[in-house]
């Protein structure tokens, strides 16, 4: 959960944060779907135990690459940006 304040206006972290909860709360119900696919195809918890050890530093690869070169917004930007909607 520190990824949104590092990367998002105060305003926006808690929308992101949502989103984020929700894709991760559908990820996991998928998951159990899949795993128990998984242990009637394999019998075996191998498959599932590499994947889980190799997820997060997919995850982390991922997370790097599309995040190269960005910079916070700045919160004057968001406020103006909020000022302008108002009008």
């Amino acid at each position: 959960y520190t990824t949104a304040p590092d990367m998002f206006p105060a305003a926006a972290v808690g929308s992101v944060t949502g989103l984020g909860g929700a894709a991760g709360a559908l990820g996991g119900v998928l998951m159990a779907t899949a795993a128990g696919q998984v242990l009637q195809w394999t019998g075996s918890y191998v498959p599932l135990f590499v994947y889980a050890g190799t997820a997060y530093l997919i995850a982390l690869g991922l997370l790097a690459l599309s995040t190269r070169g960005l910079q916070r917004v700045p919160e004057q930007a968001l406020i103006s940006a909020v000022e302008v909607e108002r009008k």
